[in-house]
């Protein structure tokens, strides 16, 4: 028995001994995380995120002062911010987000009374405004322009009846969750939070519009706001 132990015992050794055969030392320090990430990444061709044009100041004084004011909901109860919080990476860190008549932020945030969630989560804004393409899995927003302005070739579930002047991808998605019934824009007969009717709750609805293929863009000029405002429930899946 202690024969056949001392035999094993040998015998890892000696392939230990020819794993270790041809090891060398190192010459030198071994290389930091960064420039190993740097490598990696060089392999698949990518490319440090270019300098963005500056913005007028004032212009991002009032996006910042609207993309935290509530006032743009109808019940006076939820901004932008509530579902795409800088705290929770510009996001609300839920599956399915909650948007007018609920309460709290991030994944602690509850569904209203007689609410419901919507269906789908409330993606992240970081790099968003960055060019991208198309916004949501499947495309419903999208820039056929492929690049910083749209030019008019702009595709969302408001067809023909989006307004002319979006510089952006993200700035014309920024026009849907206001309009939206369940994400800001509330339900008939709902009173905001001071106790005032819901003006905007008070538009009716509409047909949508067919959705063109993706490789059609539309171009027109859009009416008035009440006419995005009665369209905007087709955001919802």
């Amino acid at each position: 028995m202690m024969t056949r132990i001392v035999r094993t015992a040998y015998l890892g050794l000696l392939v230990l001994a020819t794993g270790c055969d041809g090891w060398t030392t190192p010459s030198g320090p071994p290389a930091s995380l960064d420039a190993e990430l740097r490598q990696s990444l060089s392999r698949w061709g990518t490319v440090p995120i270019g300098s963005t044009p500056a913005q007028p100041p004032a212009l991002v004084d009032l996006g910042q002062a609207l993309m935290f004011d509530k006032v743009l909901s109808g019940n006076r109860d939820i901004a932008c911010a509530t579902c795409h919080n800088p705290v929770t990476n510009a996001g609300d860190g839920l599956a399915l987000a909650i948007g007018t008549g609920g309460s709290g932020l991030g994944p602690s945030r509850t569904l209203g009374p007689d609410r419901q969630f919507i269906p789908r989560n409330a993606p992240t804004l970081l790099n968003t405004g960055l060019g991208a393409p198309y916004l949501f899995w499947d495309g419903r927003v999208a820039n056929l322009g492929f690049g910083g302005g749209g030019g008019g070739a702009f595709q969302t579930p408001a067809g023909n009846q989006l307004p002319a002047g979006l510089p952006t991808l993200l700035a014309v998605q920024a026009m849907f969750p206001v309009m939206n019934r369940g994400e800001m824009r509330g339900v008939p007969g709902d009173h905001d939070r001071f106790g005032n009717p819901n003006e905007l709750a008070e538009f009716g609805d509409c047909t949508p519009p067919p959705r063109s293929p993706p490789s059609r863009p539309r171009r027109s000029p859009g009416p008035t706001r009440p006419s995005i405002a009665i369209c905007s429930t087709t955001m919802r899946r």
